[in-house]
């Protein structure tokens, strides 16, 4: 069967999400306007949503993985000025886990 959450504060396509601990970090995506450098995380317990830091680069179409108690985000589309393809990496440190 099928649950209804609590919605993401941000609506967006093209995301990443990596799951670290009780917690889902929805990272970057696209918005009518270009591409977000949002970071979003959900807590499965609690059904909340908080804001993290944002990425130091907007993007969608990328991935991202978990590893440790860092999330490694790769590639992806920037869409300033117009939509190009990107090679940059970068990681967000979970603290407190």
């Amino acid at each position: 069967r099928w649950i209804v959450l609590k919605p993401m504060p941000t609506k967006r396509s093209g995301l990443a999400a990596a799951y670290i601990g009780n917690d889902i970090f929805v990272i970057g995506g696209e918005k009518t306007e270009g591409s977000y450098d949002v970071n979003e995380k959900y807590n499965i317990q609690t059904d909340s949503w908080t804001n993290e830091l944002p990425m130091p680069t907007n993007r969608l179409g990328h991935d991202a993985v978990d590893l440790g108690n860092k999330i490694y985000v790769l590639g992806g589309k920037t869409s300033q000025p117009t939509e190009t393809i990107t090679g940059v990496n970068e990681i967000f440190s979970i603290k407190n886990k």
